[in-house]
């Protein structure tokens, strides 16, 4: 194998790899508009509809 095969074998197993994590962390974060609607919130909390917006909830 040529040092640049190597290379991006080991980039692309990297970038699987971290993709995998994070789909894993968001499989078991569960429902987090759920979660922060059961939260006891101060007053100026934002409302749940603009987490989606500046996070990108995906539901």
């Amino acid at each position: 194998m040529t040092s640049k095969i190597k290379s991006l074998t080991y980039l692309l197993l990297f970038i699987v790899g971290i993709e995998i994590i994070g789909g894993l962390s968001g499989f078991f974060a569960g429902i987090i508009k759920e979660i922060y609607n059961n939260l006891i919130l101060p007053p100026l909390a934002p409302p749940d509809y603009l987490f989606g917006i500046v996070w990108g909830d995906p539901l």
